[in-house]
């Protein structure tokens, strides 16, 4: 995949885990400082460069219906 499209769902995923009802009712997660953005920073790059790694052919589209097809179950 490539880098652009890597990091782009790398941060949709972040933004969707962040939103999760379970986590904005963590009081801590809510709470935005150094550490936190650090390890948010963390796992979006992680994230990212294991999308990269995908085969040339998987696209945002492909990625975003099969996420959403799980997500309507």
């Amino acid at each position: 995949m490539k880098k652009s499209s890597a990091d782009t769902l790398a941060l949709l995923f972040a933004r969707d885990i962040a939103r999760t009802p379970s986590s904005s009712n963590n009081s801590s997660a809510n709470e935005l400082n150094r550490y936190s953005a650090e390890a948010i920073a963390d796992f979006v790059e992680v994230l990212s460069k294991r999308f990269e790694a995908l085969d040339e052919t998987v696209n945002l589209p492909m990625v975003f219906n099969a996420y959403k097809s799980q997500s309507d179950r």
